[in-house]
């Protein structure tokens, strides 16, 4: 009898230690810690540098692999809005508006400064989201994205997605 009870509690403890297994990983295991420089925003958009470094920051706090720090970084992001449209997109067969989107463009660098290294810039880094004119529209009900700061912060999402991708995440 005790036999069983030690295999249960061992298959208990397996299990339980397979189940703490992350799918993150971090290619650049020497990098503990970032400093994201203020946003500068070229734009005549007001605010949205600080709407963005709030929504990054939050991002790579949630995701923990990299501490944010204000001194001695391991690495280092330097970003900047160069461009930002809020236009149509689509109109109904009334000749109503039915979608707008938004465009930003960035110029994004994720330095190691340990090794003196850009693991990762884009200059031009072109990110899009569409949001309903109408937020009743059916097309729209499931939808997490209504309306022009959704947009924005879906697009904040999709610039740390793309930085984690091509630095910590690099295959």
């Amino acid at each position: 009898m005790k036999y069983i009870k030690l295999c249960y509690l061992l298959l208990l403890t397996i299990t339980l230690i397979g189940c703490t297994y992350s799918v993150f990983s971090n290619q650049l295991p020497h990098l503990k810690n970032v400093y994201i420089e203020p946003i500068i925003n070229k734009t005549e958009e007001v605010d949205i540098e600080t709407e963005m470094f709030n929504a990054i920051s939050d991002k790579y706090i949630e995701d923990g692999r990299l501490s944010i720090v204000s001194q001695q970084p391991d690495c280092i992001i330097v970003c900047e809005i160069l461009s930002y449209q809020d236009k149509i997109y689509t109109y109904d067969e009334s000749n109503n508006v039915k979608e707008y989107q938004v465009k930003m463009v960035f110029s994004v660098s994720f330095t190691d400064i340990d090794n003196e290294l850009v693991i990762f810039e884009n200059k031009s880094l072109i990110k899009t989201e569409k949001y309903p004119a109408d937020v009743s529209d059916p097309d729209y009900t499931d939808s997490d994205i209504l309306s022009e700061e959704d947009a924005r912060n879906e697009i904040y999402q999709e610039v740390f997605n793309t930085i984690m991708t091509n630095t910590l995440e690099a295959w």
